[in-house]
Formats: C-alpha cells, sequence, structure tokens
C-alpha cells in the first residue's frame, strides 16, 4: 500500500476528522470551490531504511497535512484530531498555524514522519 493511500485512509477512517470534514479529504489541493473545513494531505519526502543486502522492505515518509476552517480555535481543533488520528502510526515533526488571505482560512499545516512498508 503506499503512503498516500495509508494517510487517506487513515484521515477517513477516523470518527474525530470525518466528523468534522465529512469527506473533504484531499490529495495535495482540494478543489477551488471547497467549502471549508477540509484537509489536504502530500507525501514531502521518502527514504527506503538503509540495509546491507537486497531491497529495503520499510520506508521512512514525512507527509504534510494541511487543515482549513473559519476560525483559529476550529481548525486546531481539527488539526487535534489529525494528530490523533496518527497515534501509534507517526509522531508530528512540526505544527504550523497560519492565516490565509486569499481563501480568509485559517490553516494549520502538521508535518508527521510515519514508516511503512515499501
Amino acid at each position: 500500500m503506499s503512503i498516500l493511500q495509508t494517510v487517506y485512509d487513515t484521515l477517513s477512517g477516523d470518527a474525530g476528522v470525518t466528523a468534522i470534514v465529512g469527506s473533504k479529504i484531499y490529495p495535495v489541493l482540494a478543489p477551488e470551490d471547497t467549502d471549508s473545513p477540509f484537509v489536504t494531505y502530500i507525501k514531502t519526502s521518502a527514504t527506503p531504511e538503509n540495509i546491507l543486502k537486497g531491497s529495503a522492505t520499510i520506508s521512512q515518509a514525512s507527509v504534510l497535512i494541511s487543515c482549513y476552517h473559519t476560525s483559529v480555535l476550529s481548525v486546531n481543533s481539527l488539526a487535534q484530531d489529525v494528530i490523533t488520528a496518527f497515534d501509534g502510526i507517526g509522531y508530528v515533526e512540526f505544527e504550523r498555524d497560519t492565516y490565509e488571505s486569499s481563501t480568509k482560512l485559517y490553516s494549520t499545516k502538521i508535518s508527521i514522519s510515519i514508516h511503512y512498508g515499501a
């Protein structure tokens, strides 16, 4: 299974996330007319584990998950649900809150590191 499929399955299978965004979980970019709240995700890096012989069966990937909502408190609540969804699967590398004036939405960017079978 690809890392992007793993991320989608994790987000769409989490009751806390889907209670807020429903099915609005998109790879890379959300469609232009998407109403908030919603989540996007993209793989930012992937590195196979080093082994001495043969092919690596495990890789480490960093995934950037972006949460969007109309208020800072709401986007932070959504971000916490996203982080909880990845508990036991990966760990948070960083979080960053922003306001995007072009969309008039608050966003929280979360970088998560995940080990997965290649």
